[in-house]
């Protein structure tokens, strides 16, 4: 594994976004024409955040709340177009979101959402699978496949018992994984994006990769508790961890090989919840913390903005 025994300085502008009002920082995703000195942003409320992932064309950010999706674009946060559902394990893909959650107090849809897609990022809600049934917070599908990956807490009427399941067929299907490998509880969950084969867990000490749906997982030898892993467009494996500190690293899941990023200061209390990298532009990664705090970079890590 590397490690930073002199990390480089950090490029970063840092300040604290409050609980729940603040007055949106300004970045620029990859192809975004916006100007921080001239956008005007808008007052949006964060009250927790249960994602974020990026449209195909890397323009534009999405972030899950308990009251509807924010969206970065052109520099400005904005509140997405739709009803302001609570959308829980939230996945981005090409054409679109999949999520499970519950829906919002105005809302005619009944609670909870089961799995859901959305081909219009929000305007409108299709429907799948386990609705009135289940919310889904361990869940994750992948970016190009839409191969979805569910932890099922309780028996229901497409699953008889609790565990790891996987739908190749927009739910038509379930397959129950063996899950062999994996003695600990699960933290995370991340599908790879182009290999519906593939999917890695995060457990309180280690990483563990599965190239058979699920049925056998192999640790990667981190040894740290892992808050978040995902796939990157590229097909690496990013994985955050806390221990003595906050790190992210980035995972060869055909070598093994192990990364360490450099990062921003992040005190142990404020670790990475969520992690994205734009498909437009693999040098391009978001991350969100405990603390609501947002840091991107542009430059594989060597800097971090807020």
């Amino acid at each position: 594994m590397k490690k930073f025994n002199s990390p480089k300085k950090n490029t970063l502008k840092h300040y604290k976004w409050p609980l729940f009002i603040f007055t949106a920082s300004i970045f620029l995703l990859s192809g975004c024409n916006g100007n921080a000195d001239s956008i005007d942003s808008e007052d949006i409320e964060f009250p927790h955040m249960h994602g974020i992932g990026f449209t195909e064309d890397g323009k534009q950010a999405y972030v899950p709340a308990h009251d509807g999706l924010r969206v970065l674009e052109d520099g400005e946060w904005r509140m997405a177009e739709g009803e302001r559902h609570d959308y829980m394990g939230f996945s981005m893909v090409d054409d679109g979101f999949y999520s499970s959650g519950h829906p919002s107090v105005s809302s005619d849809l009944s609670n909870p959402f089961g799995i859901i897609k959305s081909t219009d990022n929000g305007k409108s809600l299709e429907i799948l699978d386990l609705y009135e049934e289940i919310d889904f917070h361990h869940m994750d599908v992948g970016y190009n496949t839409h191969a979805i990956y569910v932890f099922n807490p309780e028996s229901n009427s497409r699953m008889e018992a609790p565990g790891l399941y996987y739908s190749t067929d927009e739910t038509e299907t379930w397959e129950r994984s063996a899950l062999q490998g994996i003695q600990e509880e699960m933290t995370s969950l991340a599908a790879h994006p182009t290999k519906e084969e593939v999917l890695a867990i995060g457990t309180k000490s280690d990483v563990y990769l599965s190239e058979d749906f699920g049925d056998m997982f192999e640790p990667l030898g981190v040894d740290t508790r892992i808050t978040a892993v995902s796939f990157g467009h590229d097909g690496s494996l990013f994985a955050a961890g806390t221990g003595e500190s906050v790190q992210l690293l980035q995972i060869d899941p055909e070598t093994r090989n192990i990364d360490e990023w450099q990062l921003p200061e992040l005190e142990t209390d404020n670790s990475i919840l969520y992690i994205a990298q734009n498909p437009a532009e693999e040098n391009t990664v978001v991350i969100v913390t405990e603390q609501k705090d947002i840091y991107y970079t542009e430059d594989s890590g060597e800097t971090w903005d807020m």
